[in-house]
């Protein structure tokens, strides 16, 4: 039935999150539109299980040498053994931890001493080691000091190839959850102004209430705020993979992951936009694009226009990460 409307939804409403939750067929299809890779360099962060596995997936079978930046050793042991069945390729394992910045820093000092170039570069998803909202750290702080710490071989890869190094950020349509103009400043780190914020904004199950779906917005808001702020350096994109099936759903309670096995699409699909976005030409014509199921590019709403508020937040980022850097071994650079 959701097939019928998909199409007059994507028509009607383009950007709307029911054409989201329901789009449209797609038309890409990864084995035979992405074009032969051989010699590019990629790496993958989560890309052990759900979305991330099928994106690496994808990537080895176009010839990409291909690291998976995760935690758990593990979890990334199996996966590298399973992809290798499939494709007759193997995966490359790097130590990440994107909750602590430590961890971020070893990271890159490893792929730096095995590459001179890095070409695409795809993100899939307590408190902090620094005592930063969970959220806030991985899916935001992480991701930029990784992407930062990145930049030299980002370059290297525009250089080399002639053509911009790609950088796809994993956004979704829940950045529409962030509480006010799209940032709370007094959240993002631990402190008695967020316990107060915690408890102005309670507790609540359903999506955009309480303070968890609030937080988890602001880091799906601020995620897209630095995809833009790379662009001019390489072609960076933020994607809403769709809703997918994935190990996200498995702390919900019995009706939710209920509803998600109904409406929720097959994890494989959470794939495909990102890697449209990062391996197409036809991506490459839109850098800094916003894309939504499957592979369409979205408007991001009119918060996402406060210069003003994205200045403040860019320069608050850069104080805490050049405080990290400053208190630990080998400064700011890898």
């Amino acid at each position: 039935m959701a097939a019928v409307f998909s199409k007059p939804l994507a028509k009607c409403f383009p950007d709307s999150i029911i054409s989201q939750l329901f789009p449209p067929p797609s038309t890409f299809d990864p084995l035979r539109d992405i074009p032969d890779l051989t010699g590019k360099v990629a790496i993958v962060t989560g890309g052990a299980v759900g979305i991330g596995y099928h994106t690496v997936l994808a990537l080895l079978q176009k010839n990409v040498k291909i690291y998976i930046a995760t935690r758990s050793e593990t979890k990334v042991n199996e996966a590298i053994r399973k992809l290798q069945e499939e494709t007759g390729r193997e995966a490359i394992f790097v130590h990440l931890d994107l909750a602590d910045l430590a961890s971020v820093r070893r990271a890159v000092r490893e792929l730096a001493n095995k590459e001179e170039k890095l070409d695409i570069y795809s993100t899939t998803h307590q408190l902090t080691a620094q005592g930063y909202d969970l959220h806030f750290g991985t899916n935001v702080l992480g991701h930029y000091y990784f992407t930062s710490l990145l930049k030299p071989l980002l370059k290297r890869s525009t250089q080399l190839n002639r053509e911009k190094a790609r950088v796809v950020f994993t956004s979704s349509n829940a950045f529409e959850y962030a509480p006010g103009d799209g940032i709370e400043f007094d959240v993002l780190k631990d402190g008695p102004a967020r316990d107060a914020k915690i408890k102005e904004y309670g507790f609540s199950s359903i999506p955009g209430k309480g303070a968890v779906w609030k937080i988890y917005g602001l880091s799906k808001f601020t995620a897209n705020i630095f995809q833009r702020d790379h662009a001019d350096e390489f072609s960076s994109y933020s994607v809403h993979p769709g809703g997918i099936q994935s190990e996200l759903t498995r702390h919900s309670n019995s009706f939710e992951q209920l509803l998600s096995k109904a409406v929720m699409k097959p994890t494989p699909m959470g794939a495909l936009t990102q890697l449209y976005a990062g391996t197409m030409p036809e991506a490459g014509n839109v850098p800094g694009g916003y894309f939504i199921p499957w592979t369409r590019l979205a408007e991001q709403g009119p918060r996402f226009k406060n210069e003003k508020l994205q200045k403040r937040f860019k320069e608050w980022v850069d104080a805490e990460l050049r405080a990290f850097a400053e208190s630990s071994e080998g400064g700011w650079n890898a």
